[in-house]
């Protein structure tokens, strides 16, 4: 996606996205491979079917790991990895990685997104239909909710 951004474009959303980061406290470094999260995503699958927590700290660690660490979550080593730190064992996440598991549905979610206006991530809906995208700080997004309620309201 970035190479379809103009240059200029793409460092105002590092910048802004290193600054949001930074309030969070995270220290983002962007020099990373960024490859397929085809393996990524699918091992969230395999965490959500053990509950929301999990699969966030699987989402957590994924993050991380890529965008702190600048390691390549598109290695299957490395998703085996997160698995494994998150609390899932190891033999179960090689097995459901090696399978075509959450696969049919991780592509229709994607196929959905993408119908629904979804470009990149983060991505917000705001009343149904106001569509937001990209690191933001709370208060951009505490003043989206309160445009659309004042633009219901009128």
């Amino acid at each position: 996606m970035l190479r379809r951004m103009d240059p200029k474009m793409v460092a105002a959303a590092q910048t802004r996205l290193k600054r949001v980061g930074a309030d969070a406290g995270i220290r983002f470094k962007l020099g990373g491979y960024i490859g397929s999260s085809r393996l990524a995503h699918q091992l969230l699958y395999l965490a959500a079917r053990e509950g929301s927590e999990l699969q966030c700290r699987v989402s957590e660690l994924l993050f991380h790991y890529q965008f702190e660490e600048e390691t390549d979550i598109s290695q299957l080593d490395t998703v085996i990895a997160v698995g494994v730190q998150a609390g899932l064992r190891e033999d179960d996440v090689r097995e459901w990685l090696a399978s075509s598991a959450g696969v049919a549905e991780m592509e229709a979610e994607a196929k959905k997104a993408r119908a629904d206006g979804v470009t990149g991530v983060p991505h917000f809906v705001i009343g149904g239909k106001h569509h937001m995208e990209g690191a933001m700080d709370m208060s951009e997004l505490f003043e989206a909710f309160v445009a659309v309620r004042e633009g219901q309201s009128s």
